[in-house]
């Protein structure tokens, strides 16, 4: 293997790992206050409280996906406003459309939001276009794959802990392998065009 393909491989693994730890750690407030919330709180307010659960981890989990120094404010400068947007997004598509149209529309706007902003931060890839598509599709396998497995370890018809983690875990995995991808697109290869 080149260096090149091992660089690559390596953020992808790392992306796929940590960023699971991290969506595990934002979901957490769904796992945790799941049946309070129902009788306490609103979905907007549990999507918020899951958003600081997100960023926070991110902050924690990231910098290790940066090279030189500075990682964890680079990190910042990234990663909080894309997920951000991500999320804000996501969470309007939802509630606009709702269903699988709501989670497709969330996914494509919010996947191409997150790249841009990434790449705005980090450096536009010489395939921005590719880079973005293959994002999105690594968010969306890792999305609803995270959806089937909650529904087959769903007790009854709730979704339970186990089902609510294994969404967390898939999606982990989707996004985090998209998101080493990302990276390494944006920080190893600069355009000498303008981006497409």
């Amino acid at each position: 293997m080149t260096n090149t393909t091992t660089g690559i491989w390596r953020l992808i693994v790392a992306g796929t790992w940590r960023f699971t730890l991290v969506s595990i750690i934002g979901f957490a407030p769904w796992v945790v206050v799941d049946g309070w919330f129902h009788r306490h709180i609103n979905e907007v307010l549990l999507y918020s409280l899951c958003l600081v659960a997100f960023l926070v981890a991110a902050l924690v989990l990231l910098p290790g996906l940066l090279r030189g120094a500075h990682r964890r404010r680079r990190v910042a400068l990234f990663f909080i406003p894309a997920f951000t947007v991500y999320a804000l997004l996501w969470c309007t598509c939802w509630f606009a459309l709702g269903g699988r149209t709501g989670e497709w529309t969330g996914i494509v706007l919010g996947g191409s939001a997150f790249a841009v902003v990434s790449a705005l931060v980090l450096g536009w890839p010489r395939r921005a276009v590719f880079t973005m598509l293959l994002f999105i599709g690594a968010q969306a396998l890792g999305y609803f794959a995270g959806g089937q497995a909650m529904t087959l370890i769903a007790e009854g018809r709730h979704p339970g802990m186990g089902g609510m983690l294994a969404w967390g875990v898939g999606y982990g995995v989707g996004f985090g392998a998209g998101l080493g991808w990302l990276v390494h697109a944006c920080t190893t290869a600069r355009p000498t065009t303008t981006p497409t």
